[in-house]
C-alpha cells in the first residue's frame, strides 16, 4: 500500500472511532488525535529500506529489514505493544504530551497494520507465528460494496 493510502485510511479510521468512543464516553479532541495519528501512520514501514520513512532513515530501517524481514515484527501485535509501550515511556520521560495525541500515535501505528491487512500480501499479525492475515478481494467490485457499506454504517451510526 502506498502513502497516500496509508494516510487517507488513517484519518478515516481515526476519525471513525474517536466519533465512536465520543458517543459512549467522554469527549476527546479530535484535532489531536489526528494530528497524533499522522506522526505515527508510517512507522510500521520501517522495516522496509524503500519505503518513504524507511528510505529517510535507512541505517535503522536496514538493521530492522535484515534482522526481521518487512512485514514482520513491525506489523504484528508485538510491535504494537512494544511501539506503545516505548511512546509512553518517551512521553513521560522527555514530551509531556496530552493523551489524546498519545492516543492518536497509537491509533496511527494500528491504522497503518490494518490497512496492509486490506493488501494481498496480509500482515502476520501474531508474530512470531507464521500466520499471515489478509482481507483481500481479487474484484474491485467487492472493495466498492465494501467502502459503500461503511459509509453508510458511518453515516448512520452518527447522524450526519
Amino acid at each position: 500500500m502506498n502513502i497516500k493510502n496509508h494516510f487517507i485510511f488513517s484519518i478515516f479510521f481515526v476519525f471513525f472511532l474517536v466519533k465512536l468512543y465520543n458517543s459512549f464516553f467522554h469527549k476527546i479532541d479530535l484535532l489531536h488525535v489526528i494530528c497524533g495519528s499522522l506522526i505515527t501512520f508510517l512507522i510500521p514501514d520501517i522495516d522496509h529500506p524503500n519505503s518513504y520513512i524507511g528510505y529517510r532513515l535507512k541505517y535503522i530501517s536496514i538493521i530492522i529489514y535484515n534482522i526481521f524481514g518487512h512485514r514482520n515484527i513491525t506489523h504484528s501485535i508485538f510491535g504494537l505493544i512494544i511501539f506503545l509501550l516505548f511512546l509512553i515511556y518517551i512521553n513521560n520521560l522527555y514530551l509531556n504530551w496530552d493523551i489524546d495525541v498519545i492516543i492518536g500515535m497509537f491509533l496511527g501505528y494500528l491504522s497503518h497494520i490494518i490497512a496492509d491487512i486490506f493488501t494481498s500480501h496480509g500482515v502476520k499479525l501474531f508474530w512470531p507465528f507464521k500466520i499471515r492475515i489478509r482481507f483481500f478481494f481479487k474484484n474491485k467490485f467487492f472493495y466498492i460494496i465494501f467502502i459503500l457499506f461503511s459509509l453508510f454504517f458511518i453515516f448512520k451510526l452518527f447522524k450526519f
